[in-house]
């Protein structure tokens, strides 16, 4: 940014701090610019000190991303592990699914096998009904 003043123009005389017309004050100047050399030292130093520290944390971070890494992978593991053991109890599911029907049709034949039972017995009533009376043990005494 400039304001159109050259190096040989004499108003830029009294932009710099020299000549005669700062004479005596010129040690105050010397000592502002010292001490706002010290001031950029200070913000030097500072502006090092954290990049040390985002050097630090950037380490740090690299290290926790290697480590959630390792834990995805390990997660992907057993994901896929439970993935197996869940088709396994699907087809476990399955079997026991085809051993219930088998028992429901055991089940049914055991219905029809005691519904004949019962015609079985309803019929053999009707002969024993059928049958006269035999002389008992007490008629024969």
């Amino acid at each position: 940014m400039t304001d159109g003043l050259g190096d040989g123009d004499p108003r830029m005389a009294e932009k710099i701090v020299s000549g005669a017309r700062y004479g005596a004050g010129m040690a105050d100047a010397d000592t502002r610019i010292d001490s706002l050399k010290d001031d950029i030292r200070a913000l030097s130093y500072s502006v090092l000190d954290l990049q040390a520290k985002a050097s630090a944390h950037d380490a740090k971070f690299a290290e926790i991303l290697v480590t959630l890494d390792a834990h995805g992978a390990k997660l992907d593991s057993h994901d896929r592990r439970f993935d197996q053991v869940d088709a396994r109890f699907d087809r476990v599911d399955a079997r026991f699914d085809r051993v219930d029907e088998r028992l429901d049709q055991v089940d049914a034949r055991f219905d029809q096998v005691g519904a004949r039972l019962g015609q079985i017995d309803a019929r053999l009533a009707e002969v024993l009904a059928r049958i006269p009376a035999g002389p008992t043990s007490e008629s024969s005494r």
